[in-house]
């Protein structure tokens, strides 16, 4: 068979000596033949590539696989179909692409029913990246369902567990890459119903809605607005919003009681939420220019000893505050530990150098300098 006529077999249709030539080892004809059937295309020679993918032969199987993930015959539907439920995974999966490969009505209700079938289901999903059909986004919002259903009952650490996390987050970034009404839909069902839902999948599928631009952050401000007391729902917004523009749409109007609720929020996820929160944090409460809000701020400045370069600026502005915030770095230099002292003389020193506090302040600490001429320590110098 080195001399095989392949184009003449193609033409004639001969399928199975095509697929006896592509299933042998060594043999230099055997890519050619595989290419041959996958141009006659048709349900026989969709199977006797889907059997040339289950070769012990790396090299066949391979191949086969490339020339079904390119197949592009409908007539093939019916048999890859029938495919997708052979024990053989590889098979199975083989059969899954080419059917995303061939397109239509059919192929994708197959692989959409491929969702349900635990072994393809991540296979499925993948076969379906890209797409923007509404059966697409209902199908993946009711395997979203099923899968949320499957987490309740799945014991902690469990392979189980494990899957159906690591689908959930995978099924809710497809629907935000769809970002189409239904989708959206999905997502905004999923924030308000889904609570109690893990909060990787939490932040995932605020990632999702944020992801999808102005129509995501209307979806998430209406959120966030219909329970501005929620910490819950102000800390997804503020550890995963990529930027300020959906904040922007949050404080719209934001005034009286919901401006003092939203503060109030706002600093108890000062508390809640980690240090690189806390720019953000401290600059949507200058935006709110609550006075008892900044009272509360700097209770919190004084009680964490200093913490935030970004509240010291914001309470300096405060007339009212200033000479409160000023008491108090130097009090910390007074009494804290080395870590404290430093952090508040250079705060002082920072805010002295910037105009934003008067000179009494800070002739009251003195830098201890290092060899490199480095503040290394701030002492008090002023009288006891």
């Amino acid at each position: 068979m080195a001399f095989a006529n392949i184009p003449k077999l193609e033409q004639n249709g001969n399928v199975e000596v095509l697929q006896r030539i592509a299933g042998r080892k060594r043999d230099k004809d055997a890519p050619r033949a595989m290419d041959a059937l996958g141009r006659i295309g048709g349900e026989e020679a969709a199977l006797a590539l889907l059997t040339l993918s289950s070769s012990e032969d790396i090299r066949v199987w391979q191949r086969a696989q490339e020339v079904l993930r390119r197949f592009s015959d409908p007539s093939a539907v019916p048999a890859l179909t029938r495919a997708l439920r052979s024990p053989d995974y590889a098979r199975a999966v083989t059969a899954l692409y080419a059917l995303r490969s061939i397109g239509g009505p059919e192929a994708l209700e197959a692989i959409l029913a491929s969702l349900g079938d635990e072994r393809l289901s991540p296979e499925a999903l993948l076969c379906l990246s890209g797409r923007s059909e509404n059966a697409v986004a209902e199908a993946l919002s009711r395997f979203l369902d099923d899968l949320l259903q499957r987490l309740e009952g799945a014991q902690e650490g469990s392979r189980a567990q494990i899957f159906a996390l690591g689908l959930s987050r995978r099924t809710l970034a497809a629907l935000g890459a769809m970002g189409t009404p239904i989708a959206m839909q999905a997502l905004q069902a999923f924030l308000r119903t889904k609570e109690n839902a893990p909060q990787r999948l939490r932040r995932e599928g605020a990632r999702a809605v944020l992801s999808l631009g102005l129509p995501g952050w209307q979806i998430f401000a209406g959120y966030v607005g219909e329970r501005l007391r929620d910490e819950a729902r102000i800390g997804l917004l503020l550890t995963e919003a990529a930027d300020d523009a959906p904040f922007e749409l949050l404080l719209q109007n934001m005034e009286g009681e919901a401006a003092e609720a939203l503060a109030e929020t706002l600093l108890g996820c000062l508390i809640t939420l980690g240090e690189a929160s806390r720019p953000r944090i401290i600059g949507l409460i200058g935006r709110l220019d609550l006075p008892a809000a900044r009272e509360k701020l700097l209770e919190w400045f004084v009680r964490e000893k200093a913490p935030a370069r970004e509240a010291a600026y914001l309470l300096a502005r405060d007339v009212a505050l200033r000479p409160r915030l000023v008491l108090e770095l130097v009090a910390l230099v007074h009494d804290g530990d080395q870590a404290q002292r430093l952090r508040a003389g250079g705060l002082i020193q920072a805010l002295h150098e910037d105009g934003a506090i008067a000179d009494e302040g800070a002739l009251l600490v003195k830098a201890v300098l290092g060899e490199e001429g480095e503040p290394t320590d701030y002492r008090y110098v002023g009288p006891e």
